[in-house]
């Protein structure tokens, strides 16, 4: 689906106040970083796993607890 407009700076891309996303770092380590889900996606949160088992069970746990505006 294209959009009509690009996203402002401050502009909420979506529902979600913060969206997430996961990724290797080396070393078996995953790295989650949540991020403000405006047009800028300015990060606000970084947290290290030791394995990816362990970071999608953070993110089933918190995900559903994001709040929506």
């Amino acid at each position: 689906m294209k959009r009509q407009h690009p996203v402002g700076h401050d502009e909420y891309r979506d529902d979600r106040k913060f969206v997430m996303n996961l990724e290797p770092c080396g070393g078996g380590e995953w790295l989650l970083t949540t991020y403000r889900n405006t047009g800028s996606l300015p990060p606000v949160r970084q947290d290290k796993f030791e394995s990816q088992e362990a970071a999608v069970e953070y993110v089933k746990k918190w995900e559903v607890t994001v709040p929506i505006i």
